[in-house]
């Protein structure tokens, strides 16, 4: 599309330019700044480097001086802008406007002035901007989405209880954002607040891919995924950003019980048959250079994206059992929760809820042990007596481990999903799986992974909405619910 020959040029120190890194033109671009919303300040960066993703490299810093001497650190990130067009085949194209430039992105937690200087490190020194000045207005957003104090709920930064009702809307087809418009604005019409989105294996919205390179990001689909938060934030949905997914790194991947890629060896940027550093796929875990790769896109990720408050959280791992070996792999898996933990919380300073995910019940003791990890999930497929199972996994799940638990995704078995229009098309299973789960002390209610070819397609958001309006005004980490049997 134009932007690696670009990237490249920006790259280029220009002859007799001082060893230090340059940084020019720096402004903020927000229109209007509220506590809670969006700073976003753009600059110019001259140094010396050629990827500028790798913060070994040039890495953009930061520091905003608040209200009452608070202060706080945020990483800048490499920007493209974009704009998006659906042709007439349906497929959405993505035409990048003008260079890449740089940008930080910050939510001011409180009203008042503001000042924030940016710095630029490359292999040779570091140069600081001058300030600039900024006031946030007063908002009467509730802040970012905590844990309850009772560990079983979800609740607002300034305590106001939250109901999560949500589903999947994990990626699209050829039409790209196009088709994330109207799942998520209907979705917000329903009372439905949540969506869990991927990041990664996702054509449309993976930054990290074969094409962009090991390490480097496509900033059309980052752009892409701008306009995907920017959607759901308008619609009142709240996103569980899922940032990775095992599929790239299977040698084989099957859907629906047929083999459709050989992720590993088609695809995967990591791969060193792809121009990537790792000969195997068990080296993301078990090598520095693996670990290394994924701090650098959790860098990216919460430079790019944690001032949302609509994000809910991220999910660092999407069905972890389904990576290749990863019974032989848990004392390396244990260990690398605890480090892209760590390292999450030291680059977002809005300290975002982290999770993880299997694609089963119960999951692996071992890892749900690790304490970095604020709620527990269960992927819930075939079961046929849901309002008995899934409440008894649910409370399961939070006696074991005393965090809140979501049942991240649920449906019928895989080799059933197709049938799931034509068996069920008024959305028994739906109704069911959202209450039982709401109902039973579930952080949120279940999410079904049958958003686009069934809710959508069968017009069934309206399923969500009496649960949604059944919600309204419960305060359920105070309210001293307690369970009850009816015989």
């Amino acid at each position: 599309m134009g932007t690696a020959l670009v990237l490249g040029l920006l790259a280029l120190k220009p002859e007799g330019a001082p060893a230090a890194p340059g940084i020019t033109n720096v402004r903020v671009v927000s229109e209007r700044i509220e506590r809670y919303g969006l700073c976003e300040i753009a600059l110019d960066v001259q140094g010396e480097f050629s990827n500028p993703f790798d913060p070994r490299e040039i890495a953009v810093d930061a520091e905003f001086r608040g209200p009452g001497g608070v202060t706080r650190a945020v990483p800048g990130f490499l920007y493209q802008d974009c704009t998006r067009e659906l042709g007439a085949d349906g497929v959405e194209r993505i035409t990048p406007q003008g260079a890449p430039g740089w940008r930080v992105r910050f939510c001011p937690t409180e009203a008042g002035e503001w000042e924030a200087t940016v710095t630029a490190t490359d292999r040779t020194d570091t140069t600081t901007s001058q300030p600039v000045r900024f006031t946030a207005a007063p908002s009467e957003s509730h802040g970012f989405l905590r844990r309850s104090p009772d560990s079983r709920y979800f609740q607002y930064e300034d305590g106001t209880p939250v109901s999560l009702i949500g589903l999947n809307i994990a990626w699209s087809s050829k039409g790209g954002t196009y088709e994330f418009d109207p799942w998520l604005t209907e979705s917000g019409k329903a009372g439905i607040n949540l969506a869990r989105i991927w990041l990664q294996w996702n054509q449309y919205l993976s930054i990290e891919t074969k094409q962009s390179r090991s390490g480097r990001y496509d900033l059309c689909n980052a752009w892409r995924m701008d306009h995907v938060l920017q959607t759901a934030r308008e619609s009142g949905v709240h996103v569980l950003f899922c940032c990775d997914s095992p599929e790239p790194y299977q040698q084989e991947h099957y859907w629906l019980g047929k083999l459709t890629s050989k992720p590993w060896t088609d695809s995967c940027p990591h791969n060193v048959a792809n121009g990537g550093p790792l000969n195997t796929p068990e080296e993301f875990y078990t090598t520095e250079e693996g670990h290394r790769l994924i701090r650098q896109r959790l860098r990216y990720i919460t430079a790019r994206w944690g001032y949302e408050t609509n994000i809910f959280c991220w999910e660092l791992w999407n069905e972890l059992n389904c990576f290749p070996g990863w019974t032989k792999l848990i004392p390396e898996i244990v260990a690398w929760h605890k480090e892209m933990a760590a390292e999450v919380r030291r680059w977002d300073p809005n300290q975002h809820l982290i999770t993880t995910s299997f694609g089963n019940a119960y999951g692996d003791d071992t890892i749900w042990q690790v304490p970095e990890l604020d709620f527990v999930q269960s992927h819930l497929y075939g079961f046929r007596s849901i309002g008995s199972v899934y409440p008894e996994v649910t409370n399961a799940m939070h006696e074991r481990y005393g965090r809140p638990h979501i049942v991240g995704e649920f449906g019928p078995r895989m080799e059933e999903l197709a049938k799931l229009p034509e068996w069920d098309p008024k959305g028994v299973n739906l109704r069911v799986g959202i209450w039982s789960t709401m109902l039973s002390g579930g952080g949120s209610s279940a999410l079904t992974w049958c958003w686009d070819f069934y809710v959508h397609k069968l017009g069934l958001y309206s399923v969500y909405t009496p649960l949604a309006k059944f919600c309204e005004g419960i305060p359920w980490p105070t309210a001293g619910l307690q369970p009850a049997e009816v015989k």
